[in-house]
């Protein structure tokens, strides 16, 4: 998916961003050693700004910095479900604002020159699952 928005001048670097190319990905668990550098690898492979990520399966909630990216990422008790978006530091001065809402939604707000981008990543539970989980995830969605 390729976003584009108006040139937005940086503040702090005076560079001009002029496309911002957005990624999705399943990760399947950040838990797993290499994942997360393999995943801010793809980031640039593939030129993407922002890539939002399901199943980190990250306790808690937070951000963490790595060598040219940040996670910001929402996650459950233990080693279960999890989202969050994968950043490139050429725009991370833009984030304005970060929310983990809960351990299947997060929310991202990037500021650009004219107007705010909100991004909103949601994993839901797949059709596999028990009715209750289903359910529960529809209900707390409201």
């Amino acid at each position: 998916m390729v976003l584009q928005k108006q040139p937005t001048q940086n503040p702090r670097k005076n560079v001009e961003i002029q496309d911002l190319k957005i990624g999705t990905w399943n990760v399947r668990s950040l838990y797993r050693t290499g994942t997360l550098k393999t995943v801010v690898s793809e980031l640039g492979r593939y030129g993407l700004a922002i890539l939002a990520i399901q199943e980190t399966k990250w306790p808690g909630s937070g951000n963490h910095k790595t060598e040219k990216a940040t996670l910001f990422y929402s996650g459950g008790l233990g080693h279960e479900r999890g989202v969050g978006f994968v950043v490139s530091d050429r725009i991370l001065h833009n984030i304005k604002r970060f929310e983990a809402i809960k351990d299947r939604l997060f929310l991202l707000e990037i500021q650009a020159k004219w107007f705010n981008i909100i991004l909103i990543n949601c994993y839901a539970p797949t059709e596999d699952k028990d009715e209750e989980t289903k359910n529960d995830f529809a209900r707390s969605a409201i």
